[in-house]
């Protein structure tokens, strides 16, 4: 089989999307990871004392690790979509350790996330 550059580009950008359940808001998150091949890594730094991970994208939902002031973490996509707003603030970012974080308590380097 001959394979183009032409191809393997169309290979690499074709959409691929996972799902992740939320067991407390009975929700599923779909993530579109079509950019994420192509694009920059973007990197968030906490800005808060302590920062909750957290199964879904909203404050009820459990948290499953905790990031200190100045932890650095990598963000695979953001959404302001059923979400829980902080302190008026919509949007949220699903880390690479699979969990969410409110987007109010970060700084974005690297540029900023795809939605999900």
């Amino acid at each position: 089989m001959k394979i183009t550059l032409l191809s393997l580009v169309a290979i690499l950008c074709a959409p691929s999307v996972f799902a992740i359940p939320s067991p407390e808001a009975n929700t599923i998150y779909t993530v579109n990871t079509k950019k994420s091949a192509l694009h920059e890594r973007v990197v968030e730094t906490v800005n808060a004392d302590a920062l909750k991970c957290r199964t879904c994208p909203k404050t009820s939902c459990t948290a499953v690790r905790q990031y200190p002031d100045g932890a650095q973490i990598n963000v695979r996509c953001k959404t302001d979509s059923n979400t829980t707003p902080v302190n008026g603030w919509p949007w949220w970012d699903l880390t690479s350790d699979g969990c969410w974080v409110s987007d109010e308590f970060v700084s974005w380097t690297g540029g900023v996330p795809p939605n999900c």
